[in-house]
This record gives structure tokens, C-alpha cells and sequence, in this order.
């Protein structure tokens, strides 16, 4: 029988200071908006298109239209589903849109075990190597996975649960010496 379990990784700290951030994006959306909309609106009535108007009016249009395509970054959260020997990440912006980040194989894993001492070091400090973060709390306790995938070595950094730990454990005991 194949092993399914998915699980969410949330941020436990800053979340008073991601909502000010949150709401002040909102209010800068919302002021560029309303001054590339002003300054639109001044050249379509006066038929007088000046240099300076239109890079205004494209430039505060560029930023409402960036802060609010990004305001949901703030509130970023990683997804790990295990299905068999096939793992899945994606991250969860904002509760509204998510975003497929990549898909594992654990059958590629070479090396793995907690992302602390000699043996993280030493895959840590390699030359050509591909970091991949996928943690969002500092002070919870990481993993590495170190696999070579289409010729390229990458070090992928999680922060899974004790139930998820057992199945990876339970895939390879060999790897997965967590």
C-alpha cells in the first residue's frame, strides 16, 4: 500500500508585523493607484501628453500592480505531500494561490539526516551544489536531503513532522537515518 501524507509548514513568528506589512501594501496599492489614475486622467482631459506625466502614470501603475501580485507573499506557508516515493512541495501564497515548486523521487536521495554538524557541513560547503530552502521557522528542527538530479547536486532543506520523519524513515531506513 503507498504511503500518502501531506502536511502544511506555517511560519510561527512575525505574524503582528506581516499583518502591518499586509494592510500597508494595501495602502500603497492603493495610493499608486490612484495617482497613475490621476495622472491618466489629466492627459486624456487635456490632450497634453508630457514626458513626465506618462512615465508617472506608468511607474506608480507599476508599482500598485506589483505590490498587490506580491502583497500575498507575506503569508507564505509550504505544502510536503508524500505519495509512495514520490514527494510533492508547493507553496501557498496568501491562502488564495499556490504554486507547484517541484517533485521528488526519494529513490534519488543519496544522503539525509537532521541540517546541523559534520555531515550538513560538508554537504552545506560543496562548490557546485544547488541550495532549495523550502523552511520557514529558524527555530524548528531541519532536514537535509541531498540528491543528484539530471547530473546537478541539490541540497534541499525541510522542516517535516515526527509523522512524516517516520515515513521517510520508513521508505529507506538506509537515507533516511533521521
Amino acid at each position: 500500500m503507498d504511503n500518502f501524507h501531506e502536511e502544511v509548514v506555517k511560519s510561527n513568528s512575525g505574524q503582528v508585523l506581516r499583518k502591518i506589512l499586509y494592510y500597508l501594501s494595501w495602502v500603497f496599492i492603493a495610493v499608486s493607484a490612484l495617482i497613475a489614475a490621476g495622472n491618466l486622467m489629466s492627459m486624456v482631459n487635456t490632450m497634453s501628453f508630457s514626458l513626465i506625466a506618462v512615465i508617472s502614470t506608468v511607474v506608480f501603475g507599476g508599482i500598485a500592480f506589483l505590490l498587490y501580485r506580491n502583497k500575498d507573499r507575506l503569508h507564505t506557508e509550504y505544502e510536503y505531500t508524500l505519495t509512495g516515493s514520490d514527494m510533492d512541495f508547493a507553496a501557498v501564497y496568501g491562502n488564495v494561490r499556490r504554486k507547484h515548486l517541484m517533485a521528488l523521487s526519494l529513490k534519488l536521495v543519496e544522503a539525509s539526516g537532521r541540517a546541523e554538524g559534520p555531515d550538513f557541513e560538508r554537504y552545506n560547503s560543496m562548490q557546485d551544489i544547488k541550495k532549495i530552502d523550502y523552511t520557514l521557522n529558524n527555530e524548528s528542527q531541519k532536514v537535509y536531503l541531498f540528491y543528484i538530479k539530471e547530473g546537478a547536486k541539490n541540497l534541499l532543506l525541510l522542516e517535516p513532522s515526527e509523522k512524516l520523519t517516520a515515513l521517510l524513515r520508513k521508505y529507506n531506513p538506509r537515507v533516511f537515518n533521521l
